[in-house]
């Protein structure tokens, strides 16, 4: 068994213009054909939109939300496309719910840092009932597992911002690029 999964693609017939937002959206903008560790890369990468975002948890929280509920529909594509239930090109469920993290504490380095660490931890640790979620049908067990790893590593950050756990050296905001 392989560490890092990577799903092949089959033969198949060429995209349709039609599926290609399907391919846009599932891929989170091409991040799920990294060739390795491509649910870490697109973690990454809503890292940086949420960098670019301006600083109104209300959009965050639209866009992340508008990526999962996109994503269900765009993941349930791919894997039957790929004949995969879970394709590892499949990466929207990552930085969707990076984005819903993110949405909820302070601007800050160390819980852009803490949130990306924790949600990896737990999408790859993958603890109960993330299993379980994983085998519903279509895109919802793409998307839900990722979403109950993404709750784990909120329960996480809410109890050291609650605690003020986080180091006074990694509370430095993050750029304002909007103002």
């Amino acid at each position: 068994m392989a560490f890092v999964k990577r799903t092949r693609i089959p033969e198949k017939p060429p995209l349709r213009w039609w599926e290609a937002p399907y391919l846009i959206v599932a891929s989170f903008g091409g991040t799920g054909f990294f060739p390795i560790a491509s649910g870490t890369v697109a973690s990454l990468a809503a890292c940086a939109l949420y960098v670019l975002l301006p600083p109104w948890p209300w959009l965050i929280l639209a866009l992340g939300a508008t990526l999962f509920l996109f994503g269900v529909p765009a993941t349930g594509w791919m894997a039957v496309r790929y004949r995969d239930s879970d394709p590892s090109q499949a990466t929207v469920d990552e930085g969707a719910v990076m984005i819903l993290i993110l949405a909820f504490f302070p601007r800050e380095w160390g819980y852009l840092a803490l949130a990306f660490l924790l949600f990896r931890f737990f999408d790859i640790a993958k603890l109960p009932p993330c299993r379980r979620l994983e085998r519903l049908s279509g895109g919802w067990g793409i998307m839900l597992d990722d979403l109950m790893a993404g709750v784990y590593a909120a329960v996480v950050l809410t109890v050291i911002y609650l605690t003020k756990l986080m180091p006074a050296w990694a509370r430095v905001p993050l750029p304002d690029l909007w103002f």
